[in-house]
């Protein structure tokens, strides 16, 4: 109060010395603010904050929502030095042994082969990215890779969909469509395990039946009369494993659409690396040799950065019998 009485007292002293200062006029006004208490509200920019500043302080990020790869973990995955491999299959044997007489002709036996190859397929993907933002945003090369292996994987695991699904045969109940009385999805399931093994004349076991979220959770809230939870005999406590086959739950909603699900010795599926995949980075040109006007990624400070993997994805014709892609 003191101060702003003094002030008012000051202020016309001012406001007459300015009006005879150099023969000129001066309009001169004062405000007075209460004091406030201090926060950090308090402190402001005249501009917005560069991203560049703001990055340099990022330790860590949070990934998008998005699907994960698993399929890998249940083929049968190696590596090869070869770019081309031959694979044979055998056809049916023509003929059968017999009883014959004491130098009689012995019945024909004919074996043969069909021979195919597996070329090693490329999986890839770029990027462009500029100079100035790898300089002055520290995780983002991190990033950059990070991404680019994610993409990958999604990649060939999608790669393994698209080829299962053109040779993955659906199910045929056959003897087994009235054998079971009001059928539920453990049934479908139990049925098409059954299904393999009896196409394959037992040689082939299921290891993993691929079923998406919405059907494993109806599934498990199975219920009777009188609203108690219903397990089959034939699944574990907790529905991991129905008939010793393990349940793995598809959460991404796209590679197993809701309602369908993909049973399957997904060990008869051949995953072979070529190439690894690796992250590389350099500069290219925009435009031709015969261009009158090429602009470099040089001249524009532009980085292209490539990951890319080589393999193969293969699969007996006598082993297709392993798989069944199908409908609850």
């Amino acid at each position: 109060a003191a101060i702003e009485t003094g002030l008012k007292e000051f202020l016309p002293k001012v406001k007459e010395k300015a009006a005879t200062a150099n023969g000129q006029s001066y309009e001169i006004e004062m405000t007075v603010k209460a004091p406030i208490n201090m926060t950090t509200g308090a402190v402001t920019g005249n501009v917005a904050t560069p991203i560049s500043y703001v990055a340099q302080d990022i330790r860590t990020y949070a990934e998008d929502v998005r699907g994960q790869e698993y399929i890998l973990n249940y083929l049968s995955t190696g590596n090869t030095s070869r770019a081309t491999i031959a694979y044979a299959d055998k056809s049916p044997t023509e003929g059968t042994m017999a009883i014959t007489a004491e130098g009689a002709l012995k019945p024909l036996i004919s074996i043969s082969f069909v021979i195919r190859y597996s070329q090693a397929r490329k999986m890839a993907g770029r990027t462009k990215v500029t100079e100035e933002a790898l300089d002055d945003i520290p995780f983002l090369m991190s990033a950059i890779r990070n991404e680019l292996s994610y993409q990958h994987a999604i990649g060939v695991q999608n790669d393994v969909f698209t080829v299962v699904s053109a040779f993955a045969p659906a199910f045929v109940a056959g003897a087994l469509a009235a054998t079971t009385v009001s059928p539920s999805n453990y049934d479908a399931i139990r049925a098409a395990i059954y299904a393999v093994k009896i196409t394959s004349k037992g040689k082939y076991m299921p290891n993993v039946v691929l079923v998406p979220s919405a059907d494993l959770y109806a599934m498990g809230a199975t219920k009777d009369k009188n609203d108690q939870y219903v397990f089959p005999p034939f699944v574990l406590p907790d529905g991991t494993k129905i008939s010793g086959v393990q349940i793995f739950e598809v959460a991404d909603g796209t590679t197993v659409p809701a309602g369908t699900f993909i049973v399957a010795d997904w060990r008869k599926l051949h995953f072979e690396n070529y190439k690894t995949f690796t992250v590389r980075i350099g500069q290219g040109i925009v435009g031709n040799a015969t261009a009158a006007n090429i602009v470099s990624d040089f001249e524009s400070n532009l980085y292209t950065l490539i990951g890319e993997s080589r393999y193969h994805l293969w699969i007996y014709e006598n082993e297709k019998t392993a798989f069944l892609k199908t409908t609850f």
